[in-house]
């Protein structure tokens, strides 16, 4: 048995939950190959984090509270692209229209 080593290399970009390459056998003098080439699949070990910030408390005349999403990471293009994030706001003893306004917002992609 001949092995080659090929190097698997861990970068920091969040990726395809899946990828792969192909390794094929290319035929010497005198040999046959039965099985000419085989899918490797790499699995990506890296995610984006994401987390909500705004401040805690606010007085009841600030008018707007601006509530941010904060996402850490690097997305390759592909995520950058397919990537939906929605926020929504829930009444806890708070009530929507009466001590502030509702909103449902969907982003898509990520923007840097």
């Amino acid at each position: 048995i001949l092995c080659v080593n090929i190097t698997i290399i861990d970068d920091s970009l969040v990726e395809r939950d899946e990828e792969s390459f192909t390794v094929e056998a290319v035929e010497a003098a005198g040999c046959e190959a039965s099985a000419k080439s085989i899918i490797i699949r790499i699995r990506d070990n890296d995610a984006l984090q994401v987390a909500l910030m705004a401040p805690e408390v606010v007085e009841e005349d600030v008018g707007i509270v601006s509530v941010c999403l904060n996402i850490t990471g690097e997305p390759d293009t592909y995520i950058s692209s397919t990537a939906v994030f929605m926020i929504s706001t829930q009444n806890g003893s708070a009530s929507a229209g009466l001590d502030y306004s509702s909103s449902n917002l969907t982003f898509n992609g990520v923007t840097e």
